[in-house]
């Protein structure tokens, strides 16, 4: 009986573990390269450099200690990340990816507030969460000096194992002394909000914080539930003897 409750004990274990050492896990923060930024309108977010051309690039930053096949992941480390167009953009394969055969997959961008009546005034830290328009993916909030604006994002994550993660966390930037009326009102109608906005399109630095947790395969979890059934029958067989 000691054998056999061993057995499905290191079976479980096993199972455990290979689907933590196989899996991209960890934190990982972003930031602009060197002269980055991105610019955003109604239905681009251009990652920058370059300006346009699909995709641009992202440099972890301090905090980052991400495991891979190949890793770890750490700070300093430039990759490339994919443009959007919101909203309704879908799934992006291969969002994020570094040398090293680590991507992250995008799965979904927002949702920002329903609320789309922007505060005219920055200093208000009670003012609502507001959208641009319907259905855009970004947050912003009042900070009292200024508007902070998020876009959440979430997805999957691999390496050169195949094995998939799940990750999540959201992008950020920061509009000092200017309200999210002015923010909506020059994407909406290209009004000119020196030195962030023109002609529809807003432009800032950002940065970005995410974590990558292990997702167990399919057969890992039948494997885990065949484990548990088992260990139950043998302490019930044990029990009636």
């Amino acid at each position: 009986m000691k054998f056999k409750l061993s057995a499905f004990a290191a079976l479980l274990l096993l199972t455990f573990s290979g689907a933590a050492s196989a899996s991209v896990v960890g934190s990982m923060t972003l930031g602009i390269c060197p002269s980055g930024g991105v610019s955003v309108n109604l239905t681009l977010i251009d990652w920058l450099l370059p300006a346009g051309g699909g995709n641009g690039c992202t440099q972890t930053g301090q905090g980052t200690n991400l495991g891979f096949v190949g890793g770890p992941l750490l700070p300093g480390v430039q990759g490339v990340i994919k443009d959007l167009n919101p909203p309704g953009g879908g799934p992006v394969p291969s969002f994020i990816t570094f040398a090293g055969g680590l991507v992250f997959n995008l799965s979904g961008i927002g949702p920002g507030p329903a609320n789309v009546v922007c505060s005219s005034n920055f200093t208000d830290i009670n003012a609502a969460a507001c959208s641009v328009a319907p259905n855009t993916p970004f947050k912003l909030t009042t900070t009292g000096t200024g508007t902070g604006v998020t876009l959440p994002a979430f997805g999957t994550a691999t390496d050169s194992s195949g094995v998939f993660s799940s990750w999540s966390g959201q992008f950020s930037a920061t509009f000092a002394g200017i309200a999210p009326s002015q923010i909506q009102d020059a994407i909406l109608n290209g009004t000119t909000v020196a030195p962030f906005c023109s002609a529809g399109t807003c432009t800032n630095t950002y940065d970005g914080s995410f974590t990558a947790t292990i997702v167990p395969e399919p057969m890992s979890l039948g494997l885990i539930g065949t484990g548990l059934v088992g260990l139950a029958l043998l302490r019930r067989k044990k029990t009636r003897v």
